[in-house]
């Protein structure tokens, strides 16, 4: 109910831990599961876990997607926050660095500025993107990429 909730709300804080608490309590249902009839226990106890499991892992895929999706937003902010504050300086420094390569400059550190600062371009437009419209949430394995 709390996933579906969060979910429907876009309220992903603190969701990769909700989402790593219910891998858990869904292992450790399954494992019950199957002790609870040969235990004794009443059979409507153990329909009632099955439904409740068949249910929580229902959202658990779409859950998890948005996990990983809020845990790499915080990442890249928090890091785009420190980068930001030389990112803006990156282009002055190429232009410099590319004006040094014939005193003696090694063109590898322009060239992996160049790189860094494509990376960090392409950062900001993939999280303005996922900010825009939380909707469109790459599959999981996209973001892990």
């Amino acid at each position: 109910g709390e996933f579906k909730l969060a979910l429907r709300h876009y309220n992903y804080q603190g969701l990769k831990a909700d989402v790593d608490r219910a891998q858990e309590v869904i292992q450790q249902a399954e494992a019950i599961l199957p002790l609870m009839s040969e235990s004794g226990v009443p059979e409507v106890a153990g329909r009632t876990l099955e439904r409740d499991l068949r249910g929580l892992k229902l959202v658990m895929p779409k859950a998890t997607d948005c996990a990983i999706v809020q845990s790499a937003e915080e990442e890249l902010k928090r890091v785009l926050g420190a980068v930001e504050r030389y990112a803006l300086d990156l282009p002055e420094v190429i232009e410099q660095g590319e004006q040094a390569i014939p005193k003696g400059l090694d063109p590898g550190l322009v060239d992996e500025a160049k790189g860094h600062l494509a990376s960090y371009e392409e950062a900001v437009r993939t999280l303005k993107a996922l900010i825009e419209d939380p909707n469109e949430v790459p599959p999981a394995d996209e973001l892990r990429a």
